[in-house]
């Protein structure tokens, strides 16, 4: 048993200079809390229960133009779900890495 992979759950982590970009995309998305700081809080809450679940949370930052690229590239329209799509693909090495300097926030405490 030890030598079975952990399962994993994929999710989208938005830049907070960016979150304002993605709420406007996504104005009747009830996932995104109106201001940053309570999406953090919302993260953090999901990330516990993955956790406590038995699964690791991998969260995969998703960069506006580099999400619009893939939804353009794919014909996709730009939906919440189109982002988690998009996160999923990064994650597998299936789109673009963005390098962890370009993406890097400090932990919010």
């Amino acid at each position: 048993m030890d030598n079975l992979p952990r399962r994993e759950l994929v999710s989208a982590h938005f830049l907070a200079k960016e979150y304002r970009k993605f709420r406007a995309l996504f104005a009747d998305e009830l996932r995104l809390p109106i201001t940053y700081e309570d999406w953090l809080q919302s993260e953090a809450r999901n990330k516990r229960a993955v956790e406590f679940a038995g699964l690791a949370h991998v969260p995969v930052t998703v960069q506006y133009l580099d999400f619009l690229e893939f939804a353009h590239e794919r014909n996709l329209c730009p939906t919440y779900a189109a982002v988690l799509a998009y996160a999923q693909a990064v994650h597998c090495g299936g789109h673009g890495t963005p390098s962890p300097d370009e993406t890097s926030e400090p932990e919010p405490h």
